[in-house]
């Protein structure tokens, strides 16, 4: 059975019908399927403060009162992590951004070489894999911001020892985003 947590950072309502779309296939998902739904603009994740008490103080745990460590123990849990967002001045939405920002915690403050650069030191054994779905206006070009966003998610999937398994775009429908799933 594949585990996926999907961190959902749509922002509004023009949206809506690809947030229906998605809490229909959370809920009718195929049996070999465990899947843990986040829409990230309900909950209270609160900014990242950059005080490294997650690193230092309180290894692994960020002294923040919110609710990002069911998010963490669900991603840490998971084969894979689906970040879905819309494209928002050529960036993922402030939703998206925060929690990934939140992340910090799965990794370790010491630094090694891996892949012939500096990265941070595993906390845990295995990590998942992550995928990148980007929501897109319709009729706006905008292929330069998704691959910027892409090689973003990239380094980041490389400093938790993990691959970005896909990026993708789409105008609404969540059928690609089953078609990737399905190929891992």
């Amino acid at each position: 059975m594949k585990r996926i947590t999907v961190l959902n950072g749509i922002t509004e309502d023009r949206f809506k019908d690809f947030e229906e779309q998605l809490d229909s296939f959370v809920v009718n998902h195929p049996q070999e399927l465990e899947i843990d739904c986040f829409t990230l603009r309900k909950m209270d994740i609160k900014y990242c403060t950059g005080c490294w008490s997650c690193w230092l103080k309180t290894p692994g745990e960020c002294p923040l009162k919110d609710e990002m460590p069911k998010i963490l123990r669900s991603v840490i849990n998971s084969d894979l992590t689906v970040f879905i967002s819309p494209l928002i001045m050529g960036f993922v939405s402030k939703y998206t951004k925060k929690a990934c920002d939140r992340m910090i915690p799965l990794v370790q403050p010491y630094i090694g070489i891996f892949e012939n650069e500096c990265h941070h030191i595993s906390r845990y054994d295995k990590y998942p894999k992550l995928g990148l779905m980007l929501l897109e206006e319709k009729n706006k070009d905008i292929q330069a911001d998704i691959s910027i966003t892409t090689d973003i998610y990239k380094r980041m999937a490389l400093n938790l020892k993990s691959q970005l398994a896909f990026s993708i775009s789409s105008k609404g429908s969540l059928e690609v985003l089953e078609d990737e799933i399905n190929r891992i």
